[in-house]
């Protein structure tokens, strides 16, 4: 009896000690995760990953640690090894349903990463069959569309009894852009697809009367089947219903009136807009311009005068006051090239010319001595286009404008920039004249013979050139990183004095054209 006793004690001793060991031991597994959470906290993304691989090889049979693995990898670049991860989670027998979800969900950010949008789609669907309510898969689904231009399914999507909540703005903008992608890929004799596009257009217009996407494809397509006046009474209801929006179609509306000779019409209708919000930049502008075109110099000056006190940081308003308000032609063609910088970065933000554009601004400032100005400038290029193909100039003038503030040490800094990553450019060596305390010439024109890429040849030409007794100059150009060497003839103030010079070299044979020195 007491073995027996004895024996019974033993085992329900060894079961107690496995059971708190095993739960020591398992408990202890913790401790890397903590250390992980903490790290990921910090964002300290090694030291969470050394953790979390730690966290996994102790207690393989947690879920949460495997996500958060998958999602640190994802976001240090490795896709591949994230959607690995998760996907082998997905075939765990045990799972609940919210951790079901959780796995899907990471997936669906792996395949997004991955650029494969229908994959994730595929997923956000199994979401949907374990929670047909899920508040964001339905969601995520509609951007993906919304994002891949499939407009079709977005209607499908946004039509589903499940999601909530629907506006109508939304849903008349799904029909218009579903028909104006059939208008555009239409072929000449396909009445079918031309006639299913104009009943999505109906459709969308009944939906949302005033829909702005509507009222803009539908004037857009009137306009291109060349009915005016229906493209008209569109582009109205834009300038009625969405005066906010009227950059969107100026040009295209001023040249629909032209086209119907009546252009006259449109001052009545951008006073009456103007006068209603006189905020309305591009309404207004338009205005302006209308009225110089009538040669109501007093009324576009008031409009000029009144956006600028509105928009206090926008040039372009004060640039065209100044230019009605001065008699001299040289500095009037200077403020037109402005505005004419100005217009390309508001109308053409995504052209290569936008960049020179900015740059000719900045230089601008300089000239005015308004170096905060320049630097504001300068530096939205380097932020926007880092790219450029005129960075050594670019930096040069940057460095000007710092040396002209109270950053002299800024402008030194990014001179050493300069000449550490463009040691052959002419840029270079203006910045070397500088710090050596020589002041850098003015801009002036001059008359460009030759471009080489062999420096001799270009020496060889300039010297021919200066044997006839003319002032000739090799500089060095930096154009997409190939170095050219540039034959300069000649300086001068103006550009009328360059192309009078640009002339007579015409007349001994020697070809050339005119340009900004430096």
């Amino acid at each position: 009896m007491t073995t027996l006793i004895i024996i019974i004690v033993a085992l329900i001793a060894l079961v107690l000690y496995l059971y708190f060991y095993r739960r020591k031991e398992k408990i202890s597994g913790y401790n890397p995760y903590l250390e992980a959470l903490t790290a990921l906290l910090d964002n300290n993304k090694e030291l969470a990953l050394k953790k979390l691989k730690e966290t996994v090889s102790v207690s393989s049979d947690l879920i949460d640690p495997y996500i958060r693995l998958g999602n640190l990898y994802r976001k240090m670049g490795d896709i591949p090894r994230a959607i690995q991860i998760h996907q082998s989670l997905t075939v765990r027998p045990t799972l609940k349903k919210s951790e079901e979800k959780r796995i899907y969900y990471a997936l669906v950010q792996d395949l997004l990463e991955a650029h494969r949008p229908l994959k994730a789609v595929s997923y956000l669907k199994e979401i949907l069959k374990i929670d047909k309510n899920d508040p964001f898969a339905l969601k995520m689904i509609l951007r993906i569309y919304e994002d891949m231009g499939n407009f079709k399914d977005c209607i499908t999507i946004y039509e589903d009894k499940n999601f909530k909540p629907k506006e109508k703005k939304r849903q008349a903008f799904y029909y218009a852009s579903l028909a104006n992608k059939i208008l555009e890929g239409l072929s000449q004799d396909d009445q079918d697809s031309e006639k299913e596009a104009l009943n999505l257009l109906n459709r969308a217009s009944k939906i949302d009367p005033n829909s702005l996407t509507t009222l803009y494809y539908t004037a857009n397509y009137f306009e291109n089947k060349g009915e005016l006046k229906k493209a008209r009474e569109y582009y109205l209801k834009i300038m009625e219903f969405h005066p906010d929006y009227a950059f969107m179609i100026i040009p295209r509306f001023e040249k629909v009136y032209f086209e119907l000779g009546e252009f006259d019409d449109i001052i009545s209708i951008y006073e009456r807009i103007y006068n209603k919000s006189p905020k309305n930049f591009s309404v207004g502008f338009a205005l302006a311009n209308l009225y110089e075109k009538k040669n109501d110099i007093e009324s576009a000056k008031d409009i000029y005068q009144k956006l600028g006190e509105a928009y206090p940081e926008t040039v372009v308003p004060k640039l065209s006051l100044l230019r009605l308000m001065i008699d001299d032609d040289t500095i009037k063609e200077k403020i037109y090239d402005i505005e004419n910088y100005n217009k390309v970065i508001n109308d053409y933000p995504q052209s290569r010319f936008v960049g020179l554009s900015y740059l000719e601004i900045a230089k601008y400032y300089i000239a005015r001595n308004d170096y905060q100005n320049a630097i504001t400038t300068l530096n939205t290029i380097l932020e926007k286009f880092s790219d450029v193909d005129f960075k050594d100039e670019l930096l040069f003038w940057l460095g000007i404008a710092y040396m002209n503030t109270d950053k002299e040490k800024k402008g030194k800094e990014i001179f050493a920039e300069l000449r550490e990553k463009y040691p052959e450019s002419i840029w270079s060596e203006r910045a070397k004249d500088v710090i050596a305390g020589e002041i850098p010439a003015e801009e002036y024109y001059t008359v460009q013979v030759g471009s080489y890429i062999k420096k001799e040849n270009a020496k060889r030409y300039a010297e021919k050139i200066r044997k006839k007794g003319f002032e000739v100059r090799v500089v060095k150009a930096l154009v997409l990183g190939k170095t050219y060497h540039r034959v300069w003839v000649g300086k001068f103030n103006t550009v009328e004095e360059a192309k009078q010079f640009s002339r007579k070299l015409d007349s001994l044979g020697i070809k050339g054209n005119v340009v900004k020195g430096y």
